[in-house]
């Protein structure tokens, strides 16, 4: 009876791992607000302009928070790529929390180190949110909206609970809007620049990043509703 009832209570552990690592529902819509704090005011491509974003973690098919995250990086400065864009790569670390009722940051379930690189047109024109497949309720609420600049990113790491199979996460895209410059000590220079920030929030698959590097401003939204 003994080994009977333990043989039934390994088999129930088993079970719930199951359960517990099926919880993830790849992919995710990242949404909140950025900001960037420029390394030499008035110049946000510069050398040590940080960037911070942070916010909800909505499931792909209905607008539920489903987690929390935080983006930061840092950069050595922008770079032209000769076909009219500025190109800048952030160093830094992404990290998945809690968010019930309001965000948790200190139950983190997932933290990893890489990049994000943003691309920005030179002549400062905007690209169609359209261009990238989007959550039904977001381009629905939303179908107009002009990303002023769009990016990717990748990070490798490790996590807790249903997260601890996931070593690689990517960004397939992200896109930044509604910016305003920010001058808080009033000097007359621009120091500081926010807005918001929306994205896709994946596991990491071969090429992708690579392809996306190819793709800018509309090839990669293409690839990426051709997979679907």
């Amino acid at each position: 009876m003994k080994k009977l009832l333990s043989v039934l209570v390994v088999a129930l552990l088993i079970s719930l791992s199951a359960v517990s690592a099926s919880a993830l529902n790849f992919p995710y819509f990242t949404q909140d607000d950025f900001a960037l704090t420029f390394g030499t005011a008035n110049n946000p491509g510069s050398a040590n302009s940080s960037y911070e974003s942070a916010g909800r973690v909505t499931n792909w098919s209905a607008n539920i928070i489903a987690y929390g995250y935080s983006l930061s990086g840092i950069t050595t400065g922008a770079v032209s790529d000769g076909a009219g864009h500025w190109v800048t790569t952030y160093t830094g670390t992404l990290t998945i929390f809690e968010y019930l009722i309001n965000p948790n940051p200190s139950n983190v379930f997932w933290t990893g180190t890489g990049s994000v690189t943003t691309i920005v047109n030179q002549n400062g024109s905007t690209v169609p949110a359209a261009n990238y497949t989007r959550p039904s309720y977001e381009s629905t609420s939303n179908p107009n909206l002009q990303f002023s600049s769009v990016g990717y990113g990748a990070f490798s790491g490790a996590g807790n609970a249903d997260w601890s199979a996931v070593t690689e996460l990517s960004i397939p895209w992200f896109g930044t809007y509604n910016w305003n410059y920010l001058d808080p000590d009033h000097d007359g220079d621009i120091e500081a620049q926010r807005g918001n920030a929306e994205g896709m929030l994946t596991v990491a698959e071969p090429g992708t990043i690579m392809l996306l590097g190819f793709g800018l401003f509309g090839l990669a939204g293409f690839a990426i509703r051709r997979k679907k």
